[in-house]
């Protein structure tokens, strides 16, 4: 009994973690804006959050599944990176001071260095989770891994996890390095100064936009931001990003990077999408665990076969 009570304590562990999407007053927060928006409009109820049809539907179980192997995976380290923050930010200390000599940390006021470790640590975390984003629709072998989240037909909270583990990997490593590098940085110039501003031990600016809202980015709500989307990306721009095309809106949460790549779609009037990928332009069963994790694996590998790229290359020659 007590081997059960643990088990189910950590399975449920991201319910209770800040530092997951699904952290229950972030699921409570996207409720009660998603009720709101319901009631502007006049709707009596959240169809598009609390359809039993969308979280009993096939894409959505596989979700659940995929999830489970996942969490399963990380709980006996084996979906574990190597490498911690700590680690890269003790090595970026180094390598600054073996190259540059620091006489004294600025004398800058406590406030105004949280305050720029804060905002470097979201713009950076953020403007490397869009380039990642987009090399993984623009790489082929990357696209290969990246279909099973756009697989998805219908979109919950729990979309945000349908990711293959490799591509869960690859965005981890991305984390460490961003927030390692950041942290030596900052600690290099201030030292124990280098405080970033938290809630509850996550970065204050994620919580805040996971707490307003940041669920609904996968959802059937239409929740747009008018005017502000040339800024920060709404919901409904998310969920064109899954509908149209997928050459949209790569972004987590500002609009800049999109404006500047010149992918940024705002949401206009509410309208109706299908999501999900055609039959040929993928390379599993959306419906299927096992296909999910092993077809998108040997199509990356197929491309990446060097004997195939020159193959491919001669045929185009000829």
């Amino acid at each position: 009994m007590t081997e059960l009570y643990e088990g189910l304590r950590r399975l449920s562990e991201p319910l209770f973690d800040p530092g997951h999407r699904i952290y229950w007053p972030f699921l409570v927060g996207s409720l009660l804006i998603a009720g709101f928006a319901a009631a502007i409009k006049g709707r009596r109820r959240l169809v598009g959050l609390l359809s039993p049809e969308l979280w009993l539907h096939r894409s959505a179980r596989v979700d659940y599944q995929l999830w489970l192997v996942k969490h399963g995976a990380k709980l006996a380290g084996l979906l574990v990176l190597p490498l911690s923050t700590l680690t890269v930010a003790r090595w970026t200390v180094r390598s600054l001071s073996n190259h540059f000599d620091l006489v004294s940390a600025p004398n800058w006021p406590s406030w105004l260095i949280s305050a720029l470790f804060t905002g470097a640590l979201f713009v950076c975390w953020d403007l490397s989770r869009y380039l990642l984003h987009r090399l993984m629709h623009s790489i082929p072998s990357l696209w290969s891994l990246h279909q099973v989240h756009h697989s998805a037909e219908v979109l919950t909270p729990m979309t945000f996890y349908r990711t293959h583990p490799l591509e869960s990997l690859l965005y981890q490593l991305r984390g460490v390095l961003v927030a390692g590098v950041l942290t030596g940085v900052f600690f290099w110039l201030f030292q124990t100064r280098a405080q970033a501003w938290q809630l509850l031990g996550v970065s204050g600016v994620g919580f805040a936009f996971n707490l307003l809202g940041g669920n609904l980015r996968h959802s059937h709500v239409w929740l747009s931001y008018g005017r502000v989307e040339k800024w920060l990306l709404s919901p409904a721009q998310h969920q064109l990003h899954h509908a149209e095309g997928c050459v949209h809106n790569y972004g987590a949460w500002l609009a800049l990077w999109d404006r500047i790549g010149g992918s940024l779609m705002l949401a206009g009037t509410e309208r109706q999408l299908t999501f999900g990928l055609p039959e040929q332009d993928r390379n599993h069963q959306p419906d299927s665990l096992w296909s999910i994790l092993w077809r998108p694996v040997l199509d990356a590998l197929r491309l990446l076969n060097p004997l195939r790229t020159t193959a491919s290359a001669d045929t185009r020659a000829q």
